[in-house]
């Protein structure tokens, strides 16, 4: 059986050579392909191995490139760990973001990746310029002003870790102190004298830096730029000033010369030029007057405003009026003599109808001259603590608010809310203070009865409050009433006290 199998493969290989044989040509035909593909992969990866980059193929470097790498990025860390102080230099190293040491003058070795120098500083004395500010003087004149600062760290870990900008934080503050500063000094002293201002923004700075780890140690002024006009007026005082040193001189080197039949120098002078007045001789007589003022008894006062009215309706008033230093060192602060409450009409001027100048009197002005919540507390202030003597409640002549108070009730709840509650409450106020104002024929007398009516209400208003009943009574304020007569323009004052507010 066998021996027929292996006859019959035979005759199949013997019809079927022509075929068999094309297989195997094909069959090397392909290993010939795969090795070439091999020799050309090996070549393309030396050609990547070298020009990787060109293709996008991560670089692979061989054990000595890494070494020769390593050594470098080593030398590199190193290199940047070591760190050079200057002298009077100082550096702030914090390690993984706290605090670990400051360096000072010298070569210091830091530890790579966790140590790093945040804060590099100077212990030199450093410059900072403060911008110009507009700045108001203690005589409330608008001045410009600017300021160098000179001052050196003395603690960086302060300076640091206590401020974020330290030169930003100086610098706003000398601005509030350059402002503080000039507001405690007159013009004069600003332009004149400026080490005074110099001195009091060092005062000022150099305490508030310390926390900061700063020494202020020196401030100087730069410039000091009142107006136009200003500048004008204090150049005219001081040409003023040296035409009378030199009328004063020549006048002492030539008293023997005679001039206009034998006068000397001297007599023929009708006056010699007085010296214009400083601003301190200025605020020196305010003071003195306001001392006077404090001095003077409730009564000195209303005899003063009687006598004050006697000269405007005889027309001798004397006009109070004061000089441009005079209104500058007044707006350092005031001391009238007396309150007084009027009416907000137009025609009853209460400065001039007692002719007193400015800061002379404390005035409140209402329709009706009432009293109400808000006129008792500008009262209060005055009496409590510009310390007044007196209080005047000055009615007038024809006054429209009494008018209207003696309307009927449903006339007046026509008008608007405001105005209807203080003519309800004035016309409450006449019904208890007057007689029956109808019996009253004469329309000025009538008009005249319901005004000093209405005065004595707003009077007996003022003495319910405790503190006023009790200086009254010790004899440290007098509260009158007072009538003016537009067409005569006197004043009638007249105490109307009523002695039962004083139990």
């Amino acid at each position: 059986m066998v021996p027929a199998l292996h006859a019959c493969v035979m005759i199949l290989a013997t019809s079927h050579a022509p075929a068999l044989s094309g297989l195997a040509a094909r069959r090397d035909a392909r290993r010939d392909e795969v090795g070439e593909r091999k020799t050309s992969d090996a070549a393309m990866s030396t050609a990547l191995r070298v020009r990787g980059g060109d293709f996008g193929i991560t670089y692979v470097p061989d054990a000595f490139e890494l070494t020769v790498a390593g050594v470098l990025l080593g030398a590199a860390t190193a290199w940047a760990s070591v760190h050079v102080v200057s002298q009077n230099d100082e550096l702030i190293v914090e390690r993984l973001g706290k605090f670990h040491a400051k360096l000072g003058a010298g070569l210091h070795v830091l530890l790579p990746l966790a140590d790093k120098v945040v804060f590099k500083t100077t212990l030199r004395e450093q410059v900072l310029d403060v911008p110009p500010q507009q700045c108001l003087t203690r005589d409330n004149i608008p001045v410009t002003a600017d300021a160098v600062v000179f001052f050196r760290v003395t603690e960086p870990c302060a300076t640091r870790y206590a401020v974020a900008d330290h030169r930003q934080a100086l610098t706003n503050l000398a601005h509030v102190q350059l402002r503080e500063g000039v507001s405690q000094l007159l013009l004069d002293d600003v332009v004149q004298a400026r080490h005074n201002l110099a001195q009091i923004l060092h005062q000022g700075l150099n305490p508030a830096v310390q926390s900061w780890g700063l020494e202020v140690t020196r401030v100087e002024v730069k410039d000091v730029n009142p107006s136009a006009q200003l500048l004008s007026t204090i150049e005219m005082q001081a040409a003023a000033e040296r035409m009378r040193k030199a009328v004063g001189q020549e006048e002492q080197g030539r008293d023997a010369v005679s001039l206009r039949g034998g006068l000397s120098l001297s007599q023929a002078v009708r006056a010699t030029p007085e010296a214009a007045p400083t601003m301190d001789d200025v605020i020196a007589s305010i003071n003195q007057r306001n001392d006077n003022v404090k001095s003077l008894t409730p009564q000195d006062v209303l005899t003063d405003l009687r006598a004050g009215n006697a000269r405007f309706w005889t027309g001798k008033a004397a006009r109070p009026d004061l000089t441009p230093m005079q209104r500058r060192a007044l707006a350092l602060g005031q001391a009238p003599k007396v309150a007084v409450l009027g009416c907000a009409d137009s025609r009853v001027p209460i400065e001039i109808v007692f002719d007193q100048g400015p800061g002379d009197i404390f005035t409140l002005r209402v329709a009706g001259n009432v009293h109400g919540s808000h006129v008792a507390g500008s009262l209060d202030y005055a009496v409590h603590h510009l310390n007044i003597k007196l209080v005047v409640v000055l009615g007038h002549e024809g006054c429209g608010a009494v008018k209207a108070a003696q309307l009927a009730e449903a006339d007046i709840k026509g008008e608007q809310p405001y105005l209807r509650d203080m003519l309800l409450g004035m016309k409450k106020d006449l019904k208890a203070n007057s007689k029956d104002l109808d019996s009253i024929a004469d329309p000025r007398a009538r008009d005249r009865e319901a005004v000093i009516a209405n005065t004595r209400a707003q009077v007996h208003k003022i003495l319910e409050d405790k503190a006023m009943r009790a200086k009254v009574k010790a004899g440290e304020l007098l509260v009158v009433g007072g009538f003016y007569e537009i067409s005569s323009g006197v004043v009638d004052l007249f105490e109307v006290v009523n002695p039962e507010l004083l139990k």
